[in-house]
C-alpha cells in the first residue's frame, strides 16, 4: 500500500485544493511542488519562466521532485510534471497516482480567471488559450491515463475518501 499519494492533472484541475483537503483527512502532508520549487530557488514560477526557458524548468521540477522526503505525503504536482523526464514512472514507482479528470471546459474557464499566475498561458488571448488547452490537455491524456487511480471531477469527497483509503492504508 502506497503512503504516498501524487495528484497529477491539466493546470487549473484543482490539485492542491483537493490535496491539502485529502492530506487533512489522512493526517498526511501536503506539498505543493511548484511552492517546494519557488522556495528552492527563491523565485516565483513566472520569475523562472521569464529568466529561462520551459525546458530549464522541467528539469529543475524533476530534480526537486526526486529530492524530496516523499514518504506520507500527498503531492499536488504541476500540469505537465508527469510528462516530462520519466516523472510518471518516477511517481508510480513512490506511491500512488491519481488523475483528476476535469472537463477541457471546465479548465478553460478557470485559466480565464487566473491567467496572470501561469506562465505557460498568461500572455495567450482566449481563442488561443481554448487551443492551446485543448491541443496540450489532448496530448497529455496519454501519459496521465497511467495513473493508478482516476478522479472525476464529479466525485463526491465522501466517495473518494473511501476509494483512496484502499490505496493510502
Amino acid at each position: 500500500m502506497a503512503r504516498t499519494l501524487f495528484l497529477i492533472g491539466f493546470m487549473a484541475s484543482g490539485k492542491s485544493s483537493l490535496g491539502k483537503k485529502l492530506a487533512k483527512h489522512f493526517a498526511m502532508d501536503f506539498i505543493d511542488l511548484d511552492k517546494e520549487i519557488e522556495q528552492a530557488e527563491s523565485k516565483s514560477i513566472n520569475a523562472l519562466f521569464e529568466d529561462h526557458d520551459e525546458d530549464y524548468f522541467r528539469e529543475l521540477e524533476s530534480k526537486v521532485l526526486r529530492s524530496m522526503k516523499l514518504e506520507n505525503k500527498i503531492v499536488a504536482t504541476g500540469g505537465g510534471t508527469p510528462i516530462f523526464h520519466h516523472n510518471m514512472a518516477f511517481m508510480k514507482e513512490k506511491g500512488a497516482v491519481a488523475y483528476m479528470v476535469v472537463p477541457t471546459e471546465i479548465i478553460i474557464g478557470r485559466l480565464r480567471q487566473n491567467k496572470e499566475e501561469r506562465p505557460l498561458v498568461r500572455k495567450l488571448s482566449d481563442e488561443d488559450l481554448t487551443t492551446y488547452v485543448e491541443k496540450t490537455l489532448e496530448q497529455r491524456k496519454i501519459i496521465y491515463s497511467k495513473a493508478d487511480i482516476l478522479i472525476p471531477h464529479t466525485k463526491s469527497f465522501s466517495l473518494l475518501k473511501m476509494e483512496l483509503g484502499f490505496l493510502l492504508n
